[in-house]
C-alpha cells in the first residue's frame, strides 16, 4: 500500500477466498479510468456498455481473481475485454510512469500499465509482464494491465462484498 495504508482505485470491501487465508483486493474500473496516470486507447470495435449491462450489477457477478506483484486482485469479469498471454510489449510513446510499454491489439496501440504503479503500491519496477488484462472503460476506451497469473474465477453477489 501507499503512504497511510490507502490507495485510490481499490474498493473498501475485500473479497475473501473460500479458505479465507488470502486477501483479494477488488478493483473499480470507473475509478481506475479516471486516474491521471491511466491511459486508454480508442478502440472503434469496442462495445460501449449499455444500460442493461450496468443493471447486471444487481445480479451475481463473475470476478476474475489474478496475482500481480505478489498481491491478489479481483475485477468484474464483464469489464474484461480479453486476456493476452505473452503479449509483445514495445517501448511506450505515452508519457506516463504507469505505462511500461504498448501492445498492438487488432491494429490498435494499447497502453500496458503497471497496476501497482497506478494504485501507488510498493513494488519492483518491471518492463514486462507475462500476461495482460485488457479492460474496456464505459466510453469504449481500452487499456491493458500487466499481471503475473490468473488465480480463479469467482461468482459472487456484489452487495455481499
Amino acid at each position: 500500500m501507499g503512504p497511510g495504508g490507502t490507495s485510490v482505485g481499490l474498493l473498501p470491501a475485500l473479497l475473501l477466498s473460500a479458505d479465507e487465508s488470502r486477501i483479494i483486493y477488488k478493483l473499480d474500473l470507473g475509478v481506475l479510468s479516471s486516474l491521471p496516470g491511466v491511459l486508454f486507447a480508442a478502440d472503434p470495435s469496442a462495445q460501449i456498455l449499455k444500460e442493461e449491462a450496468l443493471a447486471a450489477k444487481n445480479r451475481l457477478l463473475h470476478y476474475l481473481v489474478f496475482e500481480c506483484d505478489g498481491r491478489n486482485f479481483c475485477i468484474d469479469a464483464s469489464v474484461v475485454t480479453e486476456l493476452v498471454d505473452g503479449p509483445e510489449i514495445t517501448a511506450s510513446d505515452f508519457a506516463s510512469d504507469c505505462c511500461f510499454g504498448v501492445t498492438s491489439v487488432r491494429g490498435t496501440k494499447v497502453p500496458a500499465l503497471s497496476l501497482s504503479e497506478v494504485l501507488g503500491l510498493d513494488h519492483q519496477r518491471q518492463t514486462s509482464k507475462p500476461q495482460l488484462l485488457l479492460l474496456t472503460a464505459p466510453d469504449g476506451r481500452v487499456c491493458g494491465f500487466g499481471y503475473d497469473r490468473m488465480v480463479a474465477i469467482q461468482r459472487q453477489d456484489p452487495d455481499s462484498l
